[in-house]
């Protein structure tokens, strides 16, 4: 994440937030997930155009974890590849700064991104995606942040 750490949770609704399920692979906070199925089920993995988005990862995950402390002298610990993270899910008023095009305007339906490097990023084109994730409600800040209602 950038270095805008707390805007991402100013002037939001949190959704519900389902803690139960493991982190599959690296991925960002407020990157779209989707459930594993098969062998990686239990997991939420990055969420690609195709696929059917389940939630938003609600903080960094890295392969191993990292503790750190923060500028208020907590621990703060990056979840680890296998940790249970918390999701998002079943709607809320959200900010992501994961955008796959620097386009998104007011009104704009969102989308997974495509496959690739913008898997688990947003999208204003849906492509291959035949489940919106959220609509857009505050075009990007000078940060790369936009706000929006969650659809999923």
């Amino acid at each position: 994440m950038a270095g805008h750490p707390t805007k991402l949770f100013l002037e939001i609704y949190e959704p519900i937030i389902n803690i139960f399920l493991e982190a599959g692979e690296e991925m960002g906070e407020m990157n779209v997930v989707k459930l594993g199925t098969g062998a990686d089920a239990g997991e939420v993995l990055l969420c690609a155009n195709a696929d059917r988005p389940y939630g938003w990862c609600t903080q960094n995950v890295t392969t191993t974890g990292q503790e750190q402390y923060s500028a208020s002298g907590l621990l703060v610990r990056t979840a680890a590849v296998g940790d249970k993270i918390g999701v998002y899910v079943n709607g809320g008023i959200l900010k992501t700064d994961k955008l796959a095009v620097g386009n998104i305007a007011v009104g704009d339906v969102l989308w997974a991104g495509a496959s690739g490097g913008n898997t688990g990023y947003v999208t204003n084109v849906a492509g291959a995606a035949t489940v919106p994730v959220g609509q857009c409600e505050e075009a990007a800040d000078s940060d790369g942040i936009i706000r929006f209602k969650s659809l999923i």
